[in-house]
């Protein structure tokens, strides 16, 4: 009986460090393993499976989880009627495909809050930590070097020219990147913080944040300036009024979101990509009402994969970034997609779903919860919804990382006080 317990506890301890190191490096490890590209779809699919498996079993589930599967539900039969009506996606496959990108997240959330309900306990977080944090560490000062450099001397490394200054997009060619990456690394140090009381992790912390800096985004400024407010009134404050949090945090989101919905949108200058996927979803509402155009026909990365016929009716075909051949823009969006995929039907739904979304995992996440519970939660919940005003970040899988990442560390802190050192 003993033995069991403990090669349970190895086999997830492993499973877990695996999945962890993928996520964190998928962007790299792609390029070499091409299946890890489906790894995010896989892990989502099959914890949302777990989920299924125990709920039969048991036959008790959450009223809260219920609902959103439902709404889900509803959500991608709109999506396929919308498919019967626009003919915009012939290939069955990516339209399959685009359900499974703009769902996963929240199968792999419901998922997870089984997962971490039952087994939690049967990690050995200390082990986890102490292959994690030395690899994060060397990695991290291995970034903040060369994103100095990147300042003074051109070492192909950099995005663009922002305030007279290059900024850092490390290997991947795009800020964005460097950003994703950046938060899953505070998210592990701030748990490591937490859980092990070493103050030098906090000399980690500050790293972190100036690569974040580096990339020069206005999204990296406002992730710094979130995560410096949560971090003052959790951990050094440890103010106890959860709803003045919520509140602050609310308003500085919504001013900063409309501030990037400002400068990504309303560009007076010239008529942006991201303009053209407004303008073109109010067009797919208003021909294919109220259902929209359906899966992998607008703004997804399945309608990019497999060129969609709306691209052809809107005239995008023959834009710079938007055509067969440059298709640098055509996912750099996510509302527009999903109204003009969905219609205002099923558009409507998907804002209630990521309302129950926000809300429970505020409730499970935050409210009366630990200061690191509380730090790490206000934090991903901004990044998620920050993150969507300019990008297809929901739809991405950056975005599974960054959940995964943070149930992960919110077992550490359910745990209690491990010993990490």
């Amino acid at each position: 009986m003993v033995q069991e317990k403990i090669l349970v506890s190895r086999g997830t301890t492993l499973f877990m460090l695996m999945c962890l190191f993928v996520l964190f490096f998928q962007n790299s490890l792609q390029v070499f393993f091409p299946l890890l590209n489906y790894f995010d779809e896989f892990l989502s699919l099959a914890f949302f499976a777990l989920y299924i498996l125990q709920t039969l079993s048991t036959q008790k589930a959450i009223l809260s989880d219920l609902v959103l599967i439902f709404l889900s539900f509803v959500c991608i039969l709109i999506g396929f009627v919308g498919n019967y009506l626009s003919k915009g996606q012939s290939n069955f496959f990516f339209q399959v495909s685009d359900v499974v990108s703009i769902f996963r997240f929240i199968l792999l959330y419901i998922g997870l809050k089984n997962y971490y309900s039952l087994n939690y306990f049967k990690i050995n977080y200390r082990a986890v930590f102490k292959i994690i944090i030395p690899i994060l560490k060397v990695y991290v000062l291995l970034l903040f070097t060369l994103s100095i450099v990147n300042i003074f001397k051109n070492i192909n490394m950099s995005y663009d020219v922002r305030y007279g200054i290059r900024s850092f997009a490390f290997v991947f060619g795009t800020p964005g990147l460097v950003i994703n990456q950046m938060t899953y690394a505070l998210i592990f140090f701030t748990c490591y913080k937490i859980n092990s009381s070493k103050l030098n992790v906090n000399i980690f912390i500050g790293l972190t944040l100036i690569i974040i800096a580096a990339t020069l985004r206005t999204r990296a400024f406002i992730l710094i300036i979130v995560y410096v407010g949560l971090y003052f009134f959790s951990l050094i404050l440890k103010s106890k009024h959860y709803k003045l949090k919520i509140l602050i945090g609310s308003l500085v989101v919504t001013i900063s979101g409309f501030s990037q919905f400002e400068y990504y949108f309303l560009n007076g200058s010239y008529i942006t990509p991201r303009e053209r996927f407004v303008t073109g979803a109010g067009i797919l509402m208003k021909e294919y009402w109220p259902f929209g155009s359906g899966f992998g026909t607008f703004g997804s990365s399945a309608a990019a994969q497999n060129y969609s016929n709306i691209y052809y009716q809107l005239g995008f075909s023959s834009l710079r970034g938007l055509s067969p051949d440059n298709q640098l823009f055509l996912n750099d969006n996510y509302f527009p997609m999903i109204f003009g995929q969905l219609g205002i039907l099923g558009g409507m739904i998907f804002v209630i779903i990521l309302i129950l979304f926000a809300t429970s995992f505020v409730t499970n996440f935050f409210v009366n919860k630990c200061a690191g519970n509380k730090l790490i939660s206000g934090f991903v919940i901004a990044d998620i919804f920050l993150s969507s005003v300019q990008s297809s970040y929901l739809a991405h899988y950056s975005n599974v990382a960054l959940i995964f990442i943070a149930m992960f560390c919110f077992g550490t802190l359910k745990k209690g006080k491990c010993t990490l050192d």
